[in-house]
Parts: structure tokens; sequence; C-alpha cells
């Protein structure tokens, strides 16, 4: 039995052994498929990034193409129709081409039109006062009339008297006039003779 052990012990081993080359063959073997199968993703998904990044420059450069054509085209579009405008339209493409003048001209408007606003207010002010005048006008004329027909009516002497005492109250207010000039005339000699008396 001792020899048994041994051989026994021996062909465990050997077993062993056998086992671990077959795990570690297995394992090895494993381990290659993964890495080829990782290496075959690996490709697999270079391969789909690299045709993606193409097909997204070729999306972009076909957009850009495109973009460039419909700003081109957009921008012939516009100026085709400006031009149509504007040849239909001199007077505001002369006004374009000069602003100066425009610019002028503008002002100018703006001052007659200013002018031409104000005239028409006083005109409607006067009216208006013409028109809130009429009813007083018209009456202040029918008491002048009214007071003519008394004034006639009157006795020649008592007209007489009127015109008398009128005439002596209008001298009487020219005497005290005169007077108070002549007064006046006196203070500005005498401070005349003085200021050419200091100044000596």
């Amino acid at each position: 039995m001792s020899e048994t052990v041994p051989q026994t012990l021996e062909d465990v081993k050997n077993r062993i052994g056998s086992l671990t080359d077959q795990a570690t063959n297995a394992l090895n073997g494993a381990a290659n498929h993964a890495v080829n199968q990782l290496d075959a993703a690996s490709s697999a998904m270079t391969q789909t990034a690299e045709r993606t990044r193409l097909a997204l420059d070729e999306t972009l450069q076909q957009a850009e193409h495109l973009s460039g054509t419909l700003t081109t085209n957009l921008q012939q579009i516009l100026a085709d129709s400006v031009r149509g405008w504007m040849s239909e339209h001199p007077l505001i493409a002369w006004m374009i081409h000069h602003p100066l003048w425009t610019l002028v001209l503008i002002l100018l408007g703006l001052f007659l039109s200013w002018g031409l606003v104000g005239a028409a207010a006083q005109l409607t002010k006067k009216v208006w006062v013409l028109v809130l005048q009429g009813p007083f006008k018209l009456a202040q004329l029918l008491a002048q009339g009214i007071l003519r027909l008394f004034n006639l009516a009157k006795p020649p002497q008592l007209a007489q008297l009127e015109r008398e005492d009128h005439l002596q109250k209008r001298l009487s207010e020219i005497l005290n006039r005169l007077e108070s000039l002549r007064q006046e005339q006196e203070a500005l000699i005498r401070e005349m003779e003085l200021l050419v008396l200091s100044k000596r």
C-alpha cells in the first residue's frame, strides 16, 4: 500500500497538473477569444465612428453649400427687388442717394408746415374773436344810433352848451399838461446845469 499511496499521489499530482494545464489552456483560449472579440468590437466601433464622422463631414459640407447657395440666391432676389422698386420710385431713390439734400428739404418742409399751421391758428383765432364780438359790436352800433337820434332831438342850445363845456374842459386839460411839461423842462435844465458844472 505504500506504493499505491505515492503512486496515487503521483497520479493526483499528474491529474492536478493536467487539470491545471487544461484550465490554463481553457483560460488562455477564453482570454484570447475575449481579446479577439474585443479587438473585433473595437475595430467595428472604430470603423463605425469613422463612417459616422465621414457622413457628418459630408452632411456639413452639403449644408454649407446649401446655405451658401441659399444666401446668394436670397441676396440676388432682394437686390433685384430693391432695384425694381427704386426704378419705380425715382424720387425715393434720389432721396436715398442725396441724404443731406433730403434732410434740408425735410427741415424746410417742416418749417413751412409750422408756419402754415400758425397762420391757420391765427386766422381761426381772429374769426372766433369776430364771431364772439359780433353781438357786442351790433349792440354798440344800435346804442350809438339811438344816441344820435336823441342828440338830433335835443334843442340846439343844449347841444351848443355841451360843446362849449367840452371845449372848456379840453382847454383846461391842455393848459394843465403844458404847465406840467414846463415844470419838467425847468427841472431838466437845472439838472443839466448841475451836471455841466460838476464836470468842470
